[in-house]
């Protein structure tokens, strides 16, 4: 599980220069699993 905080987000909808790289972030890290709470 991922947690954006509000600026992310607001990165995410309105475009600007660093969008694509924070959206390759998360598309990098959509299949990771938290197996452990709180153990990242």
């Amino acid at each position: 599980m991922i947690y954006l905080d509000s600026a992310a987000v607001a990165k995410l909808v309105h475009a600007g220069a660093e969008t694509q790289a924070l959206r390759d972030w998360l598309d990098e890290r959509a299949g990771d699993r938290v197996d452990e709470f709180g153990s990242g």
